[in-house]
């Protein structure tokens, strides 16, 4: 979990600062985060679920 916090405060630092290595690190934050929930037992049917239902948020929000 020390991981992701230290990834969100260089993401942080490094868009503040315009750099463009913000987005590895944002990737990597999401492999992190993956990791850590298939360690507590996450499975693809989980993720797929979960990623529908942010692709529905995301298209809602176009049509505004």
């Amino acid at each position: 979990m020390l991981q992701i916090q230290e990834h969100l405060v260089e993401i942080n630092d490094l868009k503040e600062d315009k750099d463009p290595h913000a987005v590895k690190e944002m990737i990597d934050l999401s492999i992190l985060a993956r990791m850590l929930a298939l360690q507590q037992g996450a499975n693809k049917t989980l993720f797929d679920q979960r990623f529908n239902k942010f692709k529905k948020k995301i298209n809602q929000a176009l049509k505004g």
